[in-house]
């Protein structure tokens, strides 16, 4: 483990003061505490003499008190300590760099505390306090220009300057180049050329956009640095300047250089025009690829841009930064190439991503300025996703469409199925063979409400031709029917106690689950008993599979392409489950102790990284009644393509559904399906007499249009219920009704007699 800043580049941690350091090693010597061998029970005990009362204790002396008693377990101690220090009026974000920096062993105590429950999140806060210090500290610009300034001493004063730059790492960057423009300061220019490449891999991404600038001879030391740092994600920038008609001889040839030295073993990338290396880049941002992905651990990472004559940063959340980078490297394929739609389609993609990575709903047009004003690359005015994407048109949303699928994003699939919605009719939504009927294919997306929203848009456009996928149209709308937004999990742990204690805190937030030892046993359970999985907890210490296979096993099965998976460490285990969830955004990782506000945390945390939308009990009603409506829309239609018949039974289901509006609308479909279990369905519906008039009068014209449209399919009993409401009831309205449908089943004249006769 290293000890190290909380601001990274791109997925490396900027290690200004690395320390190795073994946590099994828990002894910590501290000079400041060597004379306090004796510690009191309580901090509200008098001091041994000659030592200050807690409360006139330096900043300092309670930094070393908490880091003292923290390893001693004594942490009732130690957490008055350290909240005293918090409050410490001299325990601000530098001054605690400064007295970290003097005790350079306490970091990794502090690290290690915070998984403790009493001082961890105390622990935390020091560190991130000190964080903040070393962010001051690097990005301090009197600092970086006298570091700059220092470049022009001897050879030993060159190299620490070097080094001190090389610790504020991408901030330095502007500051370098500025004084490279700058003629009157031409006696620091080659020792700052020198050193550019030296800052390493934080250099990359300022230095790319730095490329953007119109000064040739400062140009020329930027793309020699990229050269020598030898990082790929440069190739994309380099060959933007060699194809720009606007680069002189000598920056063309000096770019043409320093490509060959970056691409030396990547050879294929060497042949690539500009536009096809910044949509490769683009394509692997859009993919987190290693190397260039942001670190999920940062609250912001920087994205670079030069403007005006410099070089600016704006910091965005992590969450958003590959979105942002795969969107500005697509916006630079287009300037090139305008009518590229592969980099239209990778663009949508990203930009609905980065919104429900905001936490904005992709399918609305609303403004959301709160959470767009989080991004501040954006500019102002910038309209929301579904917006660009009805704009772009159906082929091109139906290549986003196809990028969500194939990457589990449910989110991005809905923002391209709701811009589908809008624009496309059937011959663009199910005749697009490009990528193998996207809209097709999302009926089978692991996320309910894209299976769901795609049959809703398909039905919707009502092709008159049969197409491939069209059977899992009517099927997928019957089961929206049958949704209330319940959500479902798997859970996986061999001890019972701790299995079952899961299982209990998941039930009181509304989640039902199925609890088995064994992880083979519990997915079959699981399948066969839940309607979907919306989660699976996994203990770490399952066997037969184990856990890394179990893992495995789960990301290679396509239903569970975005499903979180909640890893449950036990003793000695975090460590592994922190490797498995490192390069996949599904897995989250808990204490198997874990409380419940961790557990549900930690899996909606999951959901969110791989774009999973809950249904709320409000959405799963809003689509059941889209449901009901479209299939009603395709029995009036008479569709060759669609059977109504597959949706008998979940619309029968529908009639108990605590809606009342989706019962009617329930029993209205049923109408047009020629059977006696239909027919009867709606009967029952009407004869209840404890149902509300608002549903057995609505219910009543269902079952007269079932009779005019297949005549009479009623039981025995239902019709005598009927001809004895028609009757003898004394609602007036009920029995008027009542009639309505007798009349309608058009039975025998004895029957018509009989009511006349009153018997």
């Amino acid at each position: 483990m290293f000890t190290c800043t909380s601001t990274r580049v791109r997925g490396r941690r900027v290690l200004a003061w690395e320390t190795a350091v073994r946590l099994s090693g828990l002894a910590l010597t501290l000079a400041a505490t060597a004379a306090w061998a004796q510690e009191p029970e309580d901090v509200a005990v008098a001091p041994p003499a000659g030592r200050p009362a807690a409360d006139e204790l330096t900043a300092e002396q309670l930094y070393v008190d908490f880091v003292h008693f923290v390893m001693l377990g004594r942490y009732d101690i130690a957490e008055a300590y350290g909240q005293r220090l918090l409050d410490h009026a001299e325990a601000d974000a530098d001054a605690l760099l400064d007295i970290a920096d003097e005790n350079p062993k306490s970091r990794e105590s502090l690290t290690w505390a915070q998984g403790n429950a009493k001082v961890g999140p105390i622990a935390k806060a020091i560190l991130e306090r000190i964080a903040q210090g070393e962010f001051n500290r690097r990005t301090d610009v009197d600092r970086i220009n006298s570091y700059i300034e220092g470049l022009a001493g001897g050879a030993r004063a060159e190299l620490n300057n070097a080094e001190r730059l090389r610790e504020s790492g991408e901030y330095a960057i502007p500051w370098m180049i500025r004084i490279l423009q700058d003629p009157k300061r031409a006696v620091l220019h080659a020792r700052i050329a020198r050193t550019l490449p030296k800052i390493g891999r934080d250099a990359v991404d300022p230095l790319c956009a730095a490329l953007a600038m119109d000064d040739a001879i400062v140009k020329q030391s930027v793309i020699r640095a990229l050269g020598e740092l030898g990082y790929s994600e440069a190739l994309p920038y380099l060959r933007v300047v060699i194809e720009d008609p606007d680069s002189s001889e000598d920056v063309r040839r000096t770019a043409a250089e320093a490509l060959a030295q970056i691409t030396t073993s990547d050879r294929p990338m060497f042949s690539m025009n500009a536009a096809e290396a910044m949509y490769n880049l683009a394509a692997n941002y859009w993919i987190n690829a290693p190397g260039i992905r942001a670190d999920p651990r940062d609250a912001e990472t920087s994205v670079w841009e030069w403007r005006d004559g410099f070089l600016h940063r704006t910091p965005v959340p992590t969450a958003i930064y590959d979105d942002v980078m795969a969107m500005r490297s697509c916006e630079t394929v287009l300037r090139l190439d305008a009518d590229d739609e592969a980099a239209v389609a990778l663009w949508l993609a990203a930009n609905f991503r980065r919104e429900a990575e905001l936490g904005m709903d992709v399918e609305s047009e609303e403004p959301d300025d709160a959470r767009q004003a989080l991004d501040r690359t954006r500019p102002d005015g910038f309209l929301r996703g579904v917006y660009y994407a009805r704009s772009a048109g159906p082929r091109i949303c139906q290549r986003v469409l196809s990028k969500a699928i194939d990457s589990g994003n449910a989110a991005v699939a809905l923002g391209a199925i709701a811009a589908l919605n809008a624009t496309a009719g059937a011959e663009a939504l199910v005749g697009y063979q490009d990528a193998g009927q996207p809209l097709v294919r999302a009926m089978v997306f692991p996320d309910l409400a894209v299976r769901i929203k795609a049959a809703l848009t398909i039905a919707r456009a009502l092709p008159k031709v049969p197409f491939d996928g069209a059977d899992a149209v009517v099927p997928v709308l019957a089961d929206a029917l049958a949704q209330t937004g319940q959500l479902h999990a798997v859970i996986v742990d061999p001890d019972p106690e701790n299995r079952n204690r899961v299982a209990k805190l998941l039930s009181e937030e509304g989640v039902v689950s199925v609890a088995e030892g064994g992880f083979l046993e519990a997915l079959t359970r699981g399948r066969k008993e839940l309607p979907n999985i919306d989660a699976v907890l996994v203990a770490s210490d399952i066997a037969g599979p184990g856990l890394m296979q179990a893992v495995g096993m789960l990301k290679s099965e396509y239903r569970f392409a975005n499903t979180p998976v909640i890893l449950m460490h036990k003793s000695g285990d975090k460590d592994t489950c922190l490797r498995l969830s490192a390069d996949d955004a599904r897995v989250g990782v808990v204490p198997a102790d874990a409380p419940k506000v961790a557990l549900t945390r930690e899996w909606e945390d999951a959901a969110v990284r791989v774009g999973r939308i809950p249904l709320t009990a409000e959405d799963a009603l809003d689509l059941a009644l889209e449901a009901a409506g479209v299939l009603g829309d395709i029995a009036l239609s008479n569709s060759p393509v669609f059977a109504i018949e597959r949706a008998e039974n979940a619309l029968v289901g529908a009639l108990q559904h605590p809606a009342e509006e989706l019962r009617i609308r329930a029993a209205g479909v049923l109408a047009f399906i020629g059977t006696s279990h239909a027919q009867n369905a709606i009967a029952d519906a009407a004869l209840d007499p404890d149902a509300n008039m608002s549903l057995r009068l609505p219910a009543f014209a269902a079952l007269a249009e079932s009779a005019k449209l297949h005549g009479n399919l009623l039981g025995a009993e239902n019709l005598n219920r009927l001809m004895d409401l028609t009757m003898h009831a004394d609602d007036p309205v009920v029995r008027t009704n009542a009639s309505r449908a007798l009349g309608a089943l058009n039975l025998a004249a004895r029957t018509a007699a009989e009511i006349v006769l009153g018997k």
